[in-house]
């Protein structure tokens, strides 16, 4: 009994110590388990927490949120100081968002603002779910102020970016993720590259530069520069366009910019540039408004082009951008200058004006192809030596093409005049020529760019002072100084007039050769010599045949293929006519014929005869002296006046001034045959010949002597008269003989 009691006593004590230690274990465990007690806040402190997250929507779309891995709440100022801060600026309704990033910011919620003085990250465009966008722009600075409410973003620090394309820096910036766009202050410095690994950067300066994402654009002002390799840009206010995170265009005002080549250099400006890149940098066009100019530098010449709007193509095929065409619209002006060099004779400096211009380069930019015009427009050719003549070109338009060295090689227009300045002459100034035509072609020297031939068609018109020229055609040949007239030719001056189906003028010679159908005229001199010639100087003349001649300033002239002159009434015909005015000379070989019209004397003159009478005389050949006034018929001629002929090896005609009332310029005064002369003398009823080796007839008395191998009259009504010397007087039928067998010396002879 005793020993049950010890034993249950000992089993309760057990299980007091079983619940006593289990006591002591659970409440060991609670006490590790519960929080540490909150420490004590201090004083300046509101609250502080730590994971904190602030947050701002407008219309149901998220704005701002802010998060920080720890916050305290300052009393005094109210404000909440944040570490390792995450600011997420989202836009698209919360489709994507900016990123910012700071060790410490400040969080002013009454005034809704974020500032942090430290070092801030800002990481553009993230994607709220995918992957992230290939081109990302991060912008590093200090001093930033957030606005809560709209998360637009500032500093006055030093800024700086990177992003895919480059990199850059500023002094100032200011973000706005709602309008999407970014401005930096001052002070800013950009460099873009682009695509390729030989891409060349593109570098931007400039004062003020603004973003806008919406518009893919930069605008920089009030002044920028841009440089890539050799090529600047300097101008005022400018806009540049991004196109897949590369350069597209840049719009400039107040522009000028150059770009340097092996050999070349190009310089241009504009009131206003748009230059347009290739996704690896390179110009492929530019285009320039208001006072637009572009200047190019090669080692043969300076170009230089003026206008109001220059668009510039560009081939940007290889690893540079190189000139290809520029087309100048607007008060264009093209002038190119030859650069001296040693031993190479300096060609024309030209100028060209046209309201459009097009411009097209030879491959590599260095060398000018080819200029054309789209519009009226000139050309002035302006020399570099002295033997070389200023002259100028106009025309509806105009194409020029050039060879190598930027020489000119042809020259092609419309609507065509020239004007050509002629060097003076023992100190007076000679007059311009100038010329006009529908279609012009000239040719140059490719090796000194000289003209070589220039050949003007379709309504050709010369004028020089007083000297004239039209044709279809006009060919004229340089150095040789040879113009060639094709196509109802003609010319003329003060002195006279030729017309052809071809002229050919030689200035060097001074000789003109017509062909063709010729037909010319000569007026009188203005100085004509006193002369009872067989063509009058102080009487205009006319001629036609197939080729002419004139030499020594007209003073020598050949007519050939039958030859034609007259002047008045009086005529000259023979398959070659030559006149010598300085010999006062004229020949005629071939087929001569020549006549005189005698005029009938006017009311109150000495009647002689009513009608006119008119005087033939032909020949194989014949030659006039004009000292002598003598016409000398050749190899057998035959001279036929008023129904007499005669016949003779040579007839000798000479010319005394008409009497005024009979149409002025020369008549014939008397005639001399020699050798086997045979006279005719046919009437109504009558008939009369006469034969003898040598007759002279006198044409005022009508009187004819016959001497030399026993002359011999012989008479259809009174017989045959036989004398050493005969004369017979046709006007009143009276004969005088000398030296008749076994009659008077003299006798008379009735008409029945």
């Amino acid at each position: 009994m005793r020993r049950m009691r010890r034993l249950l006593l000992a089993g309760i004590a057990l299980i007091v110590l079983l619940v006593g230690a289990t006591y002591h274990f659970r409440k060991t465990v609670q006490e590790g388990s519960a929080p540490p007690p909150p420490q004590t806040l201090a004083p300046h402190l509101n609250t502080a927490s730590r994971d904190w997250v602030y947050t701002h929507t407008a219309g149901g779309c998220p704005v701002v949120e802010v998060r920080a891995a720890e916050m305290e709440q300052l009393r005094e100022p109210s404000q909440f100081d944040l570490k390792g801060v995450r600011l997420r600026l989202f836009h698209k309704c919360g489709e994507e968002h900016d990123l910012v990033t700071s060790q410490q910011a400040g969080f002013d919620p009454a005034e809704g603002s974020l500032y942090s003085a430290g070092d801030v990250e800002i990481t553009l465009a993230l994607k709220e779910d995918g992957p992230p966008r290939e081109r990302l722009m991060k912008i590093r600075s200090s001093g930033v102020r957030f606005d809560a409410k709209s998360g637009l973003a500032t500093t006055d620090e030093a800024a700086s970016f990177k992003f895919d394309r480059g990199e850059g820096r500023a002094v100032g910036a200011t973000y706005d993720p709602q309008a999407r766009y970014l401005r930096l202050h001052r002070q800013v410095e950009l460099n873009w590259t682009g695509q390729g690994p030989q891409a060349k950067v593109m570098r931007i300066e400039t004062e003020e530069l603004t973003y806008r994402e919406e518009h893919s654009s930069v605008h920089l002002g009030p002044s920028a520069r841009l440089t890539r390799g050799s090529l600047t840009l300097e101008a005022g206010p400018s806009v540049v366009t991004l196109e897949e995170g590369y350069i597209r265009k840049v719009e400039a005002q107040k522009a000028r910019g150059s770009d340097s080549y092996p050999g070349r250099k190009i310089e241009y400006a504009a009131r206003h540039l748009t230059m347009n890149f290739t996704p690896k940098g390179l110009v492929e066009s530019m285009v320039g408004d208001g006072d637009a100019r572009l200047e190019a530098h090669s080692a043969t010449a300076r170009t230089l082009l003026l206008t109001d709007r220059v668009d510039l193509e560009f081939d940007a095929s290889g690893t540079d951008s190189t000139l290809k065409k520029a087309w100048a619209n607007g008060r264009g002006l093209l002038e190119s200058s030859p650069i001296p060099r040693e031993g190479v004779a300096l060609p024309e400096t030209r100028v060209l004006k046209s309201e459009t211009i097009e411009l097209a380069m030879r491959a590599g930019g260095e060398e000018i192809d080819s200029v054309s015009t789209h519009s009226p427009g000139e050309v002035e050719f302006l020399p570099n030596r002295a033997e070389q003549r200023r002259r100028r070109m106009e025309g509806d338009r105009m194409w020029i093409h050039y060879g190598e060295r930027n020489r000119i090689r042809s020259f092609r227009a419309v609507g065509v005049r020239t004007y050509t300045e002629n060097r003076s002459r023992q100190g007076q100034a000679q007059p311009p020529a100038l010329t006009r035509s529908q279609d012009l072609q000239a040719d140059f020297d490719p090796g000194t760019s000289q003209l070589t031939k220039l050949e003007q068609w379709g309504g050709f018109r010369y004028s020089e002072g007083k000297s004239h020229a039209v044709a279809d055609r006009a060919v004229r040949i340089e150095p040789d100084g040879l113009m060639r007239l094709e196509g109802s030719a003609r010319v003329w001056d003060e002195q006279g007039s030729t017309a052809a189906d071809r002229i050919r003028l030689d200035e060097k010679t001074g000789v003109l050769t017509a062909d063709g159908r010729v037909s010319s005229s000569r007026t009188p001199d203005s100085r004509p010599t006193p002369s009872g010639g067989m063509l009058s100087t102080s009487e205009p003349y006319q001629a036609k045949a197939q080729r002419m001649v004139s030499s020594d300033n007209h003073l020598k002239i050949v007519y050939e293929g039958d030859a034609l002159i007259w002047q008045g009434s009086n005529r000259l015909k023979a398959r070659r006519i030559e006149i010598d005015r300085k010999a006062r000379r004229l020949n005629a070989e071939g087929d001569v014929v020549s006549q005189w019209m005698e005029e009938a004397p006017q009311q109150g003159q000495a009647p002689r005869r009513s009608v006119p009478v008119l005087t033939v005389v032909r020949a194989p050949g014949m030659t006039y002296l004009d000292a002598e006034r003598r016409a000398t018929y050749r190899s057998g001629a035959k001279l036929t006046r008023a129904g007499m002929d005669v016949d003779a090896r040579e007839v000798r005609a000479f010319f005394v001034p008409a009497p005024e009332g009979q149409g002025g310029g020369n008549r014939l005064d008397y005639a001399e045959a020699e050798g086997s002369v045979v006279i005719v003398h046919a009437e109504k009823d009558r008939t009369r010949r006469a034969v003898a080796e040598q007759a002279e007839y006198r044409l005022e008395e009508e009187r004819i002597v016959l001497h030399g191998g026993r002359p011999r009259l012989d008479d259809s009504l009174r017989g045959s008269t036989t004398g050493e010397r005969l004369t017979y007087f046709a006007r009143d039928d009276r004969l005088l003989v000398d030296g008749v067998e076994k009659r008077p010396a003299v006798s008379r002879i009735n008409r029945q």
